[in-house]
């Protein structure tokens, strides 16, 4: 349940990311102005520079010294350095999403706002947004929103949160869930103080065995819920009836009500969610949180 403090915290870092996505768009659109105009931005820029060398050699560093200019020459340096790096993220963010012109600096900015907020890589964020977005097949916007909203709910409290995205949403989305739903289970991972991406990861290996459902999963479904349960349930996943997420709600509610003995729910955590699954907490915890996602 959200505090008021923590409401207000995530309206402050929201107000945060907006005014450094602002400032950051305004920069990367001058660069991208500039560099449509000269044609070839990088040979631009070494020539800029290199007038900046000749300048020194033929006045001297003493005179240099002496005049104050060092400094400005140095600061002037400073400033091309960083338009070198916002060209490499543009054409980074280019290549990667195909986007150009106002969209290209719209997205670069957005990404670098968000690592400048939580002090992340650039190429990180933009690469788990972006995959995000291509797994899910939502807007670059939806993912950097989702994106946003995980970091500000806690989602990289063990600072694994942009490895999640970038390992995880396929995974997620053929189990059925929502982007929105994967986010949530992220963020509900690090709250919880699961360790690692185990939570993911028993998710990930339901979703895979529940799909290929052998003989051994099939047993330990039989054992647990009887033949008539287990037949149906095989034929509604074949059928497409019942997807990954809907399928472990329905085996979480039939646990409930069977009340099962250590054995047999020892037999499903090893058999549905394998070796992530005891390392998440076995089923129950398994099933807790998957209520809260």
């Amino acid at each position: 349940e959200t505090t008021e403090a923590g409401r207000r915290e995530g309206e402050r870092l929201r107000r945060v990311i907006q005014d450094n996505t602002n400032k950051l768009k305004e920069f990367d659109e001058s660069i991208g102005n500039f560099s449509r105009n000269v044609g070839n931005y990088g040979s631009a820029v070494e020539r800029v520079k290199g007038s900046f060398k000749e300048l020194v050699k033929s006045i001297g560093p003493a005179a240099l010294a002496t005049a104050g200019i060092t400094a400005g020459l140095s600061a002037l340096g400073g400033a091309l350095g960083g338009i070198e790096e916002t060209n490499k993220e543009l054409t980074r963010t280019g290549q990667l999403t195909g986007q150009t012109g106002k969209e290209l600096e719209g997205t670069t900015a957005r990404a670098k706002a968000i690592a400048k907020t939580f002090d992340k890589d650039f190429n990180d964020v933009l690469i788990a947004s972006n995959n995000l977005s291509k797994q899910f097949g939502i807007s670059l916007d939806e993912s950097f929103q989702l994106v946003e909203n995980g970091f500000i709910r806690g989602a990289d409290a063990n600072d694994e949160f942009l490895e999640n995205l970038k390992e995880y949403p396929v995974q997620f989305k053929n189990a059925g869930f929502s982007a929105q739903e994967f986010i949530r289970a992220t963020t509900v991972q690090a709250q919880q103080g699961i360790f690692g991406d185990k939570f993911l990861d028993a998710i990930k290996e339901a979703g895979l065995s529940l799909r290929e459902l052998t003989k051994a999963q099939q047993d330990a479904l039989t054992g647990a819920f009887g033949q008539d349960f287990t037949q149906k349930f095989i034929n509604d996943i074949n059928s497409g009836a019942l997807d990954t997420k809907d399928a472990l709600l329905l085996i979480a509610n039939e646990a409930n009500r069977a009340g099962l003995n250590m054995q047999q729910t020892q037999t499903l955590v090893a058999d549905i969610f394998k070796g992530a699954g005891e390392d998440a907490g076995g089923l129950e915890e398994i099933f807790r949180l998957l209520t809260l996602t």
